[in-house]
């Protein structure tokens, strides 16, 4: 049998190579490199958010890499604010894993990550586009909420799979 820190660093090395892997295979739907709005890109971030903190460290690393690669710098620059939404999940996560500190985690999440990325786009466009601040903030506030929203619903399907098959502990 194997220990639970072997399990654990075979579970992170696959949740880094996975996502590494989706932002390079996964098309941009938004049509903007800016705005990179990539399918399930924050799945396994946030399976690792389950997971504890030092999982989820280098499974955004990992993601922020392969984002500096495909994408123009911003994207990547975005991906790297992912530490700041995934480990103050993982920190409540840690506590508790009931449905109604899951749904609260969701809801801090929502507005750490649709915030920080939103801030990021704005300034990106306010200097680089010679746009304002306020029409790239509302507009990435809500492409990125629902963007989470999506990606927080597929990790629940995958994560509560992954439990009830004992891949994961509960």
């Amino acid at each position: 049998m194997i220990n639970s820190k072997t399990r654990q660093i075979v579970i992170s090395g696959l949740l880094v190579a996975i996502a590494f892997i989706i932002p390079l295979m996964l098309p941009n739907l938004s049509g903007l490199p800016e705005f990179s709005a990539t399918p399930f890109a924050h799945v396994p971030v946030m399976i690792a958010m389950f997971i504890n903190p030092t999982v989820t460290v280098f499974v955004v690393i990992g993601t922020a890499i392969s984002f500096f690669i495909k994408y123009v710098p911003i994207v990547g620059l975005r991906a790297l604010t992912h530490l700041l939404f995934a480990l103050v999940a993982a920190a409540m996560l840690k506590k508790s894993k009931t449905k109604l500190n899951i749904f609260i985690t969701y809801l801090v999440t929502l507005v750490l990550h649709a915030g920080a990325e939103a801030i990021i786009i704005a300034v990106w466009f306010a200097f680089f586009a010679g746009t304002g601040l306020t029409s790239p903030l509302y507009l990435g506030i809500g492409i990125f909420a629902l963007h989470h929203t999506f990606d927080f619903i597929v990790t629940l399907v995958i994560y509560f799979a992954l439990v009830k098959a004992k891949v994961l502990k509960s």
